[in-house]
């Protein structure tokens, strides 16, 4: 609770604007204190208030806590533009005159700078003392190795885990480590029989598994990589993202300027987090199709592409090969979730007397056996228009059951009249099941069934459109134009271009409907033409240019029988349009191709300009 109003204090002056925390970027969020078990951070402008301000809350602090800061045991860090006259009033305002930190802090050095090899020489000098206090002569190798693996290489797992160490300083902790291995006495080298690397391979391939410091330095930086991926409002996330990769993220390639050493030793262990990272697609609207790993092999890949592919569109996401109105596969269904009062979840919930079920005497009453397993409920989807599959449904898992039901029956028998009736007749099960329980009333799956269909027909019914309105012409009168079905449709064709003067490309896009229905469309961005009247290319008249174009086009048409050239207003061109404005935007050349065609309940969408996965 006293930590609670320490921070309670800070963060009152903060929104008061009595300190200012500290930031990292212009995009990092403001810190003013990092608290830990026994040592505190405080963060302010180096201003003489608020100093004063951090000191009269510690005050507060202490005198309600009855804790008193040390000043012996504390220290203050100053940036490098403050002057020497204001450290010497903000160190009379603090009462207390130590500058630069106890060098070390929290196992890590306080500041890294200069040579990394100094830095990090703490690391082999605490390696050394544990390695050579131990006596090789008393240990088998089999103490050896418990010594190495949980001793020796577990002293630098906390540095690795935030900096990379130099090579130099791993090569030394091998070294030491190969040494204690080999050697009969203390300080002794001894005869190396067998390569490190070797020893260092697992057991089940022959060695004895030994970390090799430097893999197992970058695997532990991948975690933290991933923690700023997987925690993206964690304190350490929030901080870095402003600093290096604000509005994008820490995977991608971008150029920093004057990274810290803990970032580049972060982004030491990107190659690996990404040879291993696959995307779960969700909605595909973050994942490119030719850049991102996402299509499921022994190791997740982009897709391959064809070799007669020539332009790929880099931007394309997987969102374009997913249908919009697909379900998203989470069942939304009570049964799922467990909320039925069964005499095993009644148990479960210690309010039953028995777990059996009381239709049947079975051993355990679950949703699943209430629903398809018991026997009478098992003669209802028997008599029913559902297929029956052996081990597939009904079967003993709940999940696979309404799989089936909600999606994977269209693929059994889709043009069955009942097979909407699944509700009703899961909910009729239940209450026949409970005119058993309370009532003492056998009801017959036959009528279970005949009251499910009879439920189900009647909401079609209330829930059906209307499809006549009210100032409609009389049916009798009125004379109603039906296309015969073997008359194919009039293939269309749309075209239009987009042009603005500071792009560096022309934008083409045009659709395509053929004569069985079939939907095409593509988009295509080219060097910029001179203005928008020769990427439109529209009247000779007022382009005098263009007629050898037009006479080109005059005498292309002459050779097809049925085919109609006009100009439609942009309102009624809005595909075409929009195809046109995506390719410019673009900024680069390219072209791409889809085709979209409609067959039933399904819906393929083919890039077929680049896509081939092998």
């Amino acid at each position: 609770m006293c930590t609670e109003a320490l921070i309670s204090l800070l963060n009152g002056a903060e929104a008061e604007k009595k300190i200012v925390g500290l930031r990292v970027a212009r995009a990092s969020l403001k810190i003013s204190h990092l608290l830990f078990a026994d040592d505190n951070l405080f963060f302010c402008k180096a201003e003489l208030s608020q100093c004063k301000e951090i000191m009269d809350i510690l005050d507060i602090y202490g005198k309600a806590s009855g804790q008193r800061l040390n000043a012996s045991k504390s220290s203050m860090f100053f940036g490098n533009r403050v002057e020497y006259s204001r450290k010497q009033d903000i160190k009379n305002v603090l009462g207390f005159s130590s500058e630069g930190g106890m060098g070390m802090y929290l196992g890590l050095p306080e500041q890294i700078g200069g040579s990394n090899m100094k830095v990090f020489s703490f690391v082999q000098d605490r390696f050394n003392g544990r390695v050579n206090t131990w006596s090789s002569r008393l240990l088998s190798k089999g103490g050896k190795e418990v010594q190495v693996k949980s001793v020796a290489q577990a002293v630098p797992t906390f540095v690795m885990s935030c900096y990379l160490l130099p090579q130099g300083i791993t090569n030394k902790l091998r070294s030491t480590t190969s040494n204690f291995w080999w050697s009969s006495k203390q300080n002794s080298r001894g005869l190396h029989w067998i390569a490190w690397d070797e020893i260092c391979t697992p057991k089940d391939l022959r060695g004895l598994g030994f970390r090799d410091l430097h893999d197992f330095n970058i695997a532990l930086l991948a975690k933290q990589l991933w923690r700023l991926i997987h925690y993206p409002n964690s304190l350490l996330a929030r901080v870095l993202k402003g600093r290096y990769y604000n509005h994008t993220s820490p995977l991608e390639d971008k150029r920093t300027y004057s990274p810290s050493y803990g970032w580049r030793s972060i982004m030491a262990s990107k190659p690996l987090l990404i040879s291993g990272l696959g995307k779960t697609i969700g909605t595909g609207q973050d994942t490119r199709v030719w850049s991102e790993s996402w299509v499921p092999d022994a190791v997740a890949r982009p897709p391959r592409a064809a070799d007669h592919i020539v332009y790929r569109l880099p931007q394309l996401l997987v969102q374009s090969f997913i249908r919009n109105d697909t379900k998203s596969g989470i069942y939304n269904f009570y049964v799922i979730s467990g909320c039925v009062a069964t005499a095993e979840r009644l148990m479960y919930r210690h309010l039953g007397t028995g777990r059996s079920c009381p239709r049947c005497a079975g051993p355990v009453e679950s949703i699943n056996h209430l629903l398809f397993e018991c026997p009478p409920a098992l003669q209802v989807w028997a008599l029913s228009d559902y297929s029956s599959l052996q081990g597939y449904f009904p079967s003993t898992s709940i999940y696979q059951n309404m799989n089936f039901l909600f999606w994977k029956r269209k693929e059994v028998a889709p043009l069955r009249p009942q097979f909407d009736t699944f509700p009703w007749m899961c909910w009729y099960i239940w209450k026949a099941r409970n005119d058993k329980l309370f009532n003492g009333k056998d009801v017959s799956p036959l009528a279970t069934l005949q009251h499910a269909s009879l439920e189900a027909e009647c909401w079609k019914k209330a829930n059906a459109k209307e499809e006549t309105n009210e100032d409609h012409d009389d049916p009798l009168t009125t004379e109603v134009e039906i296309e015969p079905p073997w008359i194919p449709r009039i293939p269309t064709y749309q075209i239009d271009a987009s042009w603005i003067n500071n792009s560096s490309v022309s934008g083409l896009g045009w659709s395509l409907k053929d004569e069985m229905g079939s939907e095409y469309f593509g988009l295509r961005a080219c060097n910029r033409s001179l203005s928008a009247l020769h990427a439109e290319m529209e009247d000779p008249v007022d382009w005098p240019a263009f007629a050898t174009e037009i006479e080109m086009f005059q005498r292309l048409h002459e050779n097809f029988e049925d085919v109609n050239l006009s100009h439609i207003p942009r309102s009624r061109n809005g595909r075409a349009d929009a195809l046109a404005k995506e390719a410019r935007t673009r900024g680069y050349a390219f072209s791409h191709i889809d085709q979209t065609r409609t067959d039933g309940d399904a819906l393929w969408r083919i890039d077929s300009s680049a896509l081939h996965l092998i």
